[in-house]
């Protein structure tokens, strides 16, 4: 006859004790706090880096107000080539034409004769405009989006509609 005992045999040793533990905690702690530390040196010298030398002149100023405003404007229209990447702004009512392409930002005015005006755009201003152009080009095809869809909810309702109907109509005259 088996009889269990309660006592085990052996002690059991745990793998990892406490003061290992800690060790290993704090030491992925303290890699953790140098791999940020040096993240953040990194992107404030490239920052630096790259912005150093680059005075933002007045007709860059005046250049990137003109194109926020033109880009919020409501009669505004939006162009995209994908080959090149160029980005268009036609504003007829003002009479204002803008395209951004690597970093450049030309001005074509139409009302007034003349070359139109060019300034290449720092890092910073450049990202920044084609954010700006970006979301409102992403919220318009949204919308387009969403005009698109709504006439085929309602024509799919319909035909529900009407499929149901027809059915009903057949089972009560068939009875």
């Amino acid at each position: 006859m088996l009889v269990e005992n309660p006592k085990p045999l052996a002690i059991e040793i745990p793998m990892t004790t406490n003061k290992s533990r800690k060790f290993f905690t704090q030491l992925f702690k303290g890699v953790r706090r140098w791999c940020k530390r040096a993240y953040v040196q990194y992107v404030v010298t490239n920052r630096k880096f790259n912005e150093r030398g680059q005075q933002v002149s007045d007709t860059e100023r005046y250049i990137m107000s003109i194109a926020r405003m033109v880009i919020n404007h409501p009669d505004t229209e939006f162009q995209i080539e994908h080959n090149s990447g160029k980005r268009y702004l036609k504003n007829e009512s003002v009479g204002i034409y803008i395209i951004f392409y690597k970093g450049r930002i030309e001005v074509t005015n139409h009302v007034f004769a003349g070359a139109p005006y060019t300034v290449i755009a720092t890092d910073r201003n450049w990202s920044r405009i084609l954010k700006m152009y970006n979301n409102v080009v992403e919220r318009i095809c949204l919308d387009y989006e969403d005009q698109i869809m709504t006439p085929v909810k309602n024509s799919l309702s319909l035909i529900h509609e009407k499929i149901f109907n027809e059915s009903l109509r057949i089972r009560f005259h068939e009875k």
